[in-house]
C-alpha cells in the first residue's frame, strides 16, 4: 500500500480496525479493512454504522473453516449468511464472491466503486484457497478500469442548508466533508431525519428505513452480468459461486466428453441477489446442482428462496463438501454423473413401471 500511495493502520482488534476505516472514510479516504470469519463476526455492529451514517466502506472476509477458530488454514464458504443477514435490524450492504485469482483484483475494483457510488458496506467474500493461489493472468489495461468517486455536497449561495441524507429517487444523497463550508451533519448510530437530526419519529425511520435499501434496488441495475460456461440450450446446469469455478469448469469438459451438455452460472454479485440472471438462467433446465462448500447449503436455499421463476418440474441436487478440501474436477463430475443417471433410472422405471433395481 505505501508503495502505492496508500496507508496502512494496524490496529489492536478486528473492531477498531473497522472504526478506523469507517473514520478514514468518513474524512473521505477510500478504506477498507480485511478478516475472516471470527472477524467478520467482530465487525457487525460498525458494519451497521457505516450503513446507518451511509459511510463507503470495504470489508474482505477470507473465509475459512469454521465456527470460532476451527480449521484456519483450510477453504470454506460458509460466511454467506453472515455476510448478507449477519448484523442486527436491517442493513444494506452489497456481498460480492470472486471466481478466480484475477476476479480478486477487478472485483476489489468494483467493490470500492459501489461503496463509493451507493455510500455503503461492501463485503467481498474471498476465501483461503483463493487467498494462496497463484494464477497466470491477461495483461491489466488500466486505462479502460472505471474508478467511481462518492457524490460530493458542494455550497450552493443563498441555497438551503445542507441535508445530508435528503431523501432522493435514488436513495444516493451528496456527502461533504469535514471542513466543506455549510457541509456540516451529524453522523453517528443514532436514526435521523433528512438533515441529520437525530429523531425516534416512526415516520422518520420508516422514510429512512426505505431511503438506505432504495440504494440497493438502484445498485442491482449497475451490477457486472454473471459468468457462464457452456450452451444456452444445456438442459442441465450448475450454479455455484466464488473460488469453486475452476473445478466446475473443467469438470463441464470433463462431461462434454461422456455426451453430457451441462451450462454453469456463477454470479459475482451474491447480495443483493441476481433474481433475473438465476431465473433466466433456469427457464428451460430440467435438472439443476448446486455446488458450495458448506454444510448447510446456503447459496442453494437463498436460490430457492428468492427466485420464484422457476420451472416447477425442475430437478435440484445439492452437492456440499465441508471437510476444509478442495472440491475437485473429478468431485464435481462423479456428481454429475450421479444424477443424471439416476434420473435416467427413473424415467425407465416410471415409463415401464418397474422397479429401479429391475431397470438396473
Amino acid at each position: 500500500m505505501p508503495k502505492l500511495c496508500g496507508t496502512v493502520l494496524q490496529c489492536e482488534d478486528e473492531i477498531a480496525s473497522i472504526i478506523s476505516a469507517i473514520g478514514a472514510s468518513y474524512a473521505g479516504v477510500k478504506s477498507m479493512t480485511a478478516t475472516s470469519g471470527p472477524g467478520l463476526s467482530l465487525m457487525s455492529e460498525p458494519i451497521g454504522l457505516a450503513s446507518m451514517a451511509e459511510i463507503p466502506l470495504v470489508i474482505v472476509d477470507v473465509q475459512r473453516g469454521g465456527p470460532s477458530t476451527g480449521m484456519q488454514t483450510k477453504p470454506e464458504q460458509s460466511d454467506l449468511n453472515m455476510a448478507i443477514y449477519g448484523t442486527h435490524g436491517e442493513t444494506p450492504k452489497i456481498v460480492i464472491a470472486p471466481i478466480n485469482v484475477e476476479d480478486c483484483f477487478y472485483q476489489t475494483i468494483n467493490a470500492f466503486n459501489y461503496a463509493e457510488k451507493y455510500q455503503v458496506p461492501v463485503i467481498m467474500l474471498s476465501d483461503a484457497f483463493l487467498a494462496e493461489k497463484r494464477e497466470c493472468i491477461d495483461m491489466i489495461n488500466f486505462d479502460e478500469l472505471e474508478i467511481i468517486d462518492r457524490e460530493k455536497y458542494s455550497k450552493i449561495k443563498g441555497g438551503e442548508p445542507f441535508s445530508r441524507y435528503n431523501l432522493t429517487t435514488t436513495g444516493i444523497s451528496p456527502v461533504s466533508l469535514p471542513g466543506d463550508e455549510g457541509g456540516a451533519y451529524i453522523a453517528t448510530g443514532l436514526e435521523h431525519t433528512e438533515t441529520s437530526t437525530p429523531s425516534y419519529s416512526p415516520a422518520v425511520h420508516a422514510k429512512m428505513t426505505e431511503k438506505r435499501f432504495k440504494k440497493l434496488d438502484t445498485a442491482v441495475h449497475d451490477f457486472r452480468v454473471a459468468k457462464k460456461y457452456g450452451p444456452d440450450d444445456a438442459k442441465i446446469g450448475i450454479i455455484s459461486w466464488g473460488s469453486t469455478s475452476g473445478s466446475v469448469l473443467e469438470a463441464i469438459d470433463m462431461a462434454k466428453d461422456h455426451g453430457y451438455v451441462i451450462q454453469a452460472l456463477y454470479p459475482r454479485t451474491v447480495y443483493p441477489f441476481p433474481n433475473d440472471w438465476i431465473n433466466d438462467f433456469l427457464k428451460n433446465k430440467e435438472i439443476l446442482i448446486i455446488i458450495e462448500r458448506n454444510y448447510s447449503a446456503q447459496f442453494a436455499n437463498t436460490i430457492v428462496y428468492r427466485c420464484t421463476c422457476m420451472n416447477k418440474d425442475l430437478k435440484i441436487y445439492n452437492y456440499m463438501k465441508y471437510d476444509g478440501e478442495m472440491l475437485t474436477s473429478q468431485d464435481i463430475f462423479n456428481k454429475v454423473d450421479e444424477v443424471i443417471k439416476s434420473q435416467a433410472l427413473k424415467y425407465l422405471s416410471n415409463k415401464y413401471g418397474i422397479s429401479l433395481n429391475e431397470v438396473k
